[in-house]
């Protein structure tokens, strides 16, 4: 289904985030940067409400004139599969408007919004933003796990995080219960955004009818990526609207330093004592902090843009970078190899924030190492199966559109040829058991710069003698 829709001013959110920087009417690379956040639900019949957020700066757009004023247009596409099946889709397009190019900045972030109803499962999302002006796109995949609701037990949906919470006479696009919910996809706060905002629903208090007390509690906490407290609220009580409630408030982050940190919020049925949790990654950035931090300690050398990334890097020890560094090189070229390998610990955290900074919009570091823990979990034995030829090559190019298996047969080793429909208007690899290990090597492929023998079949067939030694096991 296909809309359209006009941004108001009131939605966009001014906030100086680095990482979406670009330049004024004039797409800044090859690819849209944006941000992609949801959050699950209880819905009727046993299903979930799955609410998708985005956000974007104004500033990866191209302006062109039209009429009196300046427009930027962009569609938003969503796609939901579940086991390479698609559920459900969704798009429209978006209108900005404005009567001073030169005044659209980086820093103006416009949210954005979409939801759907679905059962609990495991989907993959595909969302693809395009500029209508310039026909450049950017990717984001995210991997969605629904957990049912379906239980007696107290129980939090997940939290969404906010920008900011204000009440309204009229219903839009994010409203709820009367208040107007802004989402914030970046989940990033800081001097512009000094106040955390969210919202979270409450299943299964206990009724009136089986406990004398209505009450129930809940609690706001930080902690720092350790699970070290830093920040706790006092508690609030509130009385009970029935089974279920609803929670909607703020945290003030003002006081954090530039780095990546954990929101934590926590009920209590004061009538049973029963607890229910939820957690979520948020991160600080005050670019003038950072710029203070790096110059004044030369042990906090490694201050990157209060990115996601640079707040996952910055806690790792250097064993952990360098096992990591193992599984990102092979994507990696010449000259990221021999970076790394001559820097020292510091420098070589910025070699891989750098890395995944020049390929944003292609892969992103939770899809890749996803593909590598598939890998290790499909093909490892004698080695880790990252470190295999089809470990390589899922970790290269992502999962294959279509696997055609050929199992042993008397005069045939056991192969495989994996099609990609949308790479190079069309590629395959082609993998053989040669040893009878199930270690399945390349022995040829139609992509660019890959292995190609289109003599590939002699891998397959066994001589007569092999033949005849197969043809007796098992007799």
């Amino acid at each position: 289904m296909k809309s359209c829709r006009i941004i108001l001013l009131s939605f966009i959110i001014f906030f100086n985030i680095a990482f979406l920087q670009g330049q004024t009417n004039n797409a800044k690379s090859e690819y849209i940067s944006f941000d992609v956040d949801y959050a699950s639900f209880k819905a009727e019949e046993g299903k979930l409400l799955l609410e998708v957020y985005f956000l974007v700066s104004r500033s990866e757009f191209k302006f062109n004139k039209e009429e009196e004023k300046f427009a930027s247009r962009h569609t938003i596409e969503i796609e939901i599969f579940r086991n390479d099946t698609l559920i459900v889709e969704d798009a429209w397009e978006r209108i900005d408007r404005t009567e001073d190019v030169e005044s659209v900045s980086s820093s103006q972030l416009l949210p954005d919004f979409s939801a759907f109803v679905l059962p609990a499962g495991i989907y993959n999302m595909r969302v693809v933003m395009t500029d209508v002006n310039t026909k450049i796109s950017g990717v984001k995949q995210e991997r969605i796990v629904l957990q049912s609701y379906q239980s007696d037990e107290l129980v939090l949906s997940d939290v969404e995080f906010a920008t900011s919470i204000k009440s309204v006479e009229s219903n839009g696009i994010f409203t709820k219960y009367g208040r107007d919910i802004i989402p914030n996809a970046a989940s990033t706060y800081g001097n512009e955004l000094p106040v955390l905002y969210l919202y979270c629903e409450i299943y299964n208090l206990k009724s009136e009818e089986e406990f004398k007390d209505t009450e129930y509690q809940v609690e706001y906490m930080v902690t720092d990526l350790n699970g070290e407290e830093i920040i706790k609220l006092p508690a609030k009580v509130i009385k009970k609207p029935g089974q279920s409630s609803i929670d909607m408030g703020g945290i003030n982050v003002v006081s954090l330093r530039s780095k990546g940190y954990i929101f934590r919020i926590r009920v209590t049925d004061l009538a049973t004592n029963e607890v229910a949790t939820r957690s979520k990654k948020f991160f600080i950035y005050r670019p003038g902090e950072v710029q203070v931090l790096a110059e004044g300690n030369p042990s906090d050398a490694f201050i990157g843009d209060g990115s996601y990334l640079e707040s996952i890097y910055a806690e790792m020890t250097l064993k952990e970078l360098d096992d990591e560094w193992e599984k990102l090189k092979i994507l990696a070229n010449k000259n990221e190899r021999n970076l790394y390998k001559g820097s020292e610990e510091a420098a070589r955290r910025k070699v891989i924030l750098n890395y995944w900074k020049v390929r944003e919009g292609r892969v992103s570091r939770d899809d890749y190492l996803e593909r590598a823990a598939l890998a290790k979990r499909q093909w490892s034995g004698m080695r880790d199966g990252w470190k295999t030829d089809r470990g390589r090559v899922i970790l290269t190019y992502g999962k294959p559109d279509e696997i055609d298996r050929n199992p042993h047969s008397v005069d045939s080793r056991p192969f495989e040829i994996w099609r990609y429909f949308n790479i190079e208007g069309g590629i395959e690899f082609v993998f053989v058991d040669k040893q009878g290990f199930s270690d399945y090597e390349l022995v040829h492929s139609s992509a660019r710069n890959e292995l190609q023998d289109y003599n590939w079949q002699r891998w397959i067939q066994f001589s007569a003698t092999q033949s005849s030694q197969i043809g007796t096991i098992g007799r």
